[in-house]
């Protein structure tokens, strides 16, 4: 339960700073928001385990809060962002 509490707070945090670092309209605002950070940081969390399997270990991919990445979760959180606005954007114009 506690891990999910840090998961919540870490998605919102990178969910925010990917909006300011790519200024896009998330659709559903906050919960748009929640859900992008969510899957942000699942995302940042299944690859940087991925990334340990293989070898690959870097000392910034360690850094987070509790047992969070937070790298990982930013750049997943970018990533997510990216497409999910692309998506939604172009099914305005289809």
């Amino acid at each position: 339960m506690e891990h999910l509490a840090i998961q919540l707070v870490v998605a919102i945090i990178c969910a925010h700073i990917a909006n300011i670092l790519i200024p896009r309209r998330i659709p559903g605002r906050f919960l748009g928001l929640l859900l992008t950070g969510l899957v942000g940081v699942w995302l940042g969390e299944v690859v940087f385990k991925l990334l340990k399997d293989h070898g690959i270990n870097n000392e910034i991919l360690h850094w987070g809060i509790l047992g969070v990445p937070f790298i990982p979760s930013m750049i997943g959180s970018i990533i997510v962002l990216l497409i999910v606005t692309t998506v939604f954007h172009r099914s305005r114009y289809i």
